[in-house]
């Protein structure tokens, strides 16, 4: 079934997407990550997107869910500020800015994707930063690399995209390794060189 390989294969492009949607598993249940995307790829947003919206009324059944927009079917899209149909009030979009304050608690469906980043980062053999200055600001993200390198059971190969001399060494700070113990590249057009040859 051509439809079935197309949706196998396009699955995880779109894992954040997946990931915070209503499904079933055969006995009733949510399942937490079907088993068949377990080894593969993921792309999360952990700070939100602007095509994901939410119901900001928190007595409302629907609050806690996420409605992502489709692109590709103007059919599926949904208008910021268009009512829920449950409650009436206007969907607003579901953005975490890097002061995350009680956005967990705003956005409890975003716990998941959170989640989902950490045991993907402790179990990794390799870490690519790219373009990442951890700004003090941004707490979460800081804590969710620092506690996952702490429970990692290896030590990664580490690799560094970033044309900053500071924000390079904050990296390596927060990994807890010293500069010469990753790669380094100054941009990604040096590093997609040095893949390249590889």
């Amino acid at each position: 079934n051509r439809g079935e390989i197309r949706r196998f294969l396009e699955v995880p492009l779109y894992r954040s997407n997946s990931l915070l949607g209503d499904r079933m598993g055969a006995y009733g249940d949510s399942p937490p990550i079907h088993y068949y995307l377990k080894e593969k790829g993921i792309f999360l947003k952990l700070h939100g997107s602007l095509n994901w919206l939410y119901c900001p009324n928190p007595i409302c059944p629907d609050h806690y869910k996420f409605w992502v927009n489709t692109i590709d079917d103007p059919k599926r899209h949904t208008e910021i500020g268009e009512p829920c149909d449950r409650c009436g009030s206007g969907f607003v979009p579901v953005i975490i800015p890097p002061a995350m304050g009680k956005s967990f608690e705003k956005f409890p469906k975003m716990g998941f994707v959170w989640n989902q980043a950490f045991r993907k980062i402790k179990g990794a053999k390799k870490l690519i930063l790219i373009g990442l200055s951890f700004p003090e600001s941004d707490y979460y993200l800081r804590w969710l690399i620092r506690q996952a390198r702490l429970e990692m059971s290896n030590q990664p190969e580490v690799i560094i995209v970033n044309p900053c001399n500071e924000d390079a060494e904050k990296t390596c700070n927060l990994l807890g390794i010293s500069e010469i113990e990753c790669e380094r590249h100054q941009k990604i057009e040096d590093y997609s060189k040095y893949l390249a040859s590889v």
